[in-house]
């Protein structure tokens, strides 16, 4: 046993010095692989930020595009109501040029007959002073 156990510790002893010659070998290998995933996991928060920051101005996007809908809706009605006015402004001009035409005829009427009345009082004796 004595042999077998000899026989162990000096293959023990030859596997673990290259062993311990390549861990010291990857080191340089491994620290770098640490900073990159450092760097990934510094990118990655970043990232969720990022993400974070562009869900918030989604969400103020489609407010914004509820409330321009909202806005147009208002607007269609406006014009809508403004349709309706200039229709009835357009009947009440027409009602205006028809009572224009009335007051004119009644014009040339009140002037003829102040021409009469006139006409009528030059034609009376004068009062004598």
């Amino acid at each position: 046993m004595n042999r077998f156990l000899l026989f162990c510790v000096k293959y023990l002893v030859v596997i673990a010095i290259p062993l311990l010659a390549v861990s010291g070998c990857l080191s340089p290998v491994t620290s770098r692989l640490d900073q990159v995933n450092e760097q990934l996991a510094a990118t990655n928060r970043e990232l969720t930020v990022s993400n974070e920051r562009l869900v918030a101005m989604k969400t103020e996007i489609n407010e914004t595009n509820r409330k321009l809908l909202e806005t147009n809706q208002r607007l269609e009605k406006i014009e809508a109501r403004l349709v309706q006015a200039n229709q009835r402004l357009e009947s009440v001009e027409s009602g205006i040029g028809l009572t224009n035409k009335k007051l004119g005829t009644i014009e040339q009427a009140v002037k003829s007959f102040q021409e009469g009345l006139k006409r009528i009082a030059d034609s009376l004796p004068k009062p004598k002073p």
